[in-house]
């Protein structure tokens, strides 16, 4: 396994889950190409599952808008155009100042003290240049604004579309300094 699926197999624990993160980091990253058919066979064989675990993962593929689910067909990867992920980002940083805005009037000391170490945590991860290990940290910073906001469904919706924008987030981190240049926008 990689360090990714390590983490995540330490963080969610389920097959599916490692499946799917590791099918949408090859998405992410061009090894796996738009237009793609994924063999549910093949990937089953790759990781040591069953086809269950497989199909769950393409299912959640598709919600994230990286596979498309055809009738009848095997799923294919999508590509996005720079468009769409505009958009996306958009809509994230609109959804995340809303929840910003709230946590300032909102906020208590507890909550503070937990973004504060979840700040800490992101700058020493920044340093270490793993955008998978910073990408965690940074998901803890962001968690603990969405909390702290106190709007149950605003931080639902966000953590939909946080979940949605993952594997882009994650390649970005890819990018020279991208990983401070994102610690020190908290």
């Amino acid at each position: 396994m990689t360090k990714l699926e390590d983490t995540i197999a330490e963080r969610e624990g389920s097959q599916s889950e490692i499946v799917r993160q590791a099918l949408g980091e090859d998405i992410m990253t061009g090894q796996l190409k738009p237009g793609e058919f994924l063999s549910e066979g093949r990937i089953a064989e790759r990781f040591g599952v069953s086809r269950t675990p497989v199909r769950e993962a393409i299912r959640s593929l598709s919600g994230d808008g990286l596979v498309t689910l055809r009738p009848n067909q095997r799923a294919v990867v999508r590509g996005q155009t720079a468009a769409e992920i505009l958009d996306q980002f958009e809509a994230m940083a609109e959804l995340e100042a809303a929840c910003t805005r709230l946590a300032a009037r909102r906020r208590s000391e507890s909550v503070l003290a937990r973004m504060e170490a979840a700040q800490a945590e992101c700058r020493a991860r920044a340093d270490s240049t793993d955008p998978h290990l910073y990408y965690v940290a940074n998901v803890k910073f962001h968690e603990a604004i969405y909390e702290a906001a106190e709007n149950d469904y605003l931080r639902s919706e966000t953590l939909k579309l946080r979940d949605r924008l993952r594997f882009l987030r994650i390649s970005q981190g890819h990018l020279p300094g991208r990983l401070a240049g994102s610690s020190s926008e908290h």
